[in-house]
């Protein structure tokens, strides 16, 4: 049986010669088209540069008209990335909490922002659901219990 010789392809763009395995893009499913891998880069750079401005003008104009969609989006995206805690878990906690700050019991409707993620630094554990208030005294005061009891001597007198 012989074995047919493979005829030589030239790219269909440069006319440079093409090797199999070395500077050759998948051939179109007619193998009638054959282009080196150098000129599939220009083309792909070419077109990307081309879609790009379009591109961004889509986003963009998605996010002026989906501003309040986009921005929660993307508070529950970084409470996800930051604390690994989703919505759900986020709403657990929240009802949990009867829906107030988890230290000065203010609801959530007294107060006009979201209650925060309050976690441990260490461990990286979510501790609960803070006030903005209650949550920047504790990191005012160190995060921690010396911190508290430094203020609580203070407070008292001593």
């Amino acid at each position: 049986m012989e074995l047919v010789k493979e005829v030589p392809k030239t790219c269909n763009k440069c006319d440079v010669e093409l090797v199999v395995g070395e500077n050759i893009t998948q051939p179109h499913l007619d193998n009638s088209l054959y282009i080196c891998k150098p000129c599939t880069r220009k083309y792909d750079q070419g077109n990307y540069r081309g879609k790009r401005e379009l591109r961004l003008a889509q986003v963009k104009a998605y996010a002026d008209e989906n501003r309040e969609a986009v921005r929660e989006n993307n508070r529950w995206a970084q409470i996800k990335h930051l604390y690994d805690l989703t919505q759900s878990g986020w709403n657990e906690i929240f009802k949990s909490q009867g829906g107030c700050c988890r230290l000065c019991d203010k609801h959530a409707t007294e107060i006009k922002e979201t209650l925060h993620v309050d976690h441990c630094h260490e461990t990286g554990e979510v501790r609960g659901l803070l006030c903005k208030s209650c949550n920047s005294a504790l990191g005012a005061l160190g995060d921690n219990v010396e911190g508290l009891q430094k203020a609580l001597d203070y407070l008292k007198g001593e």
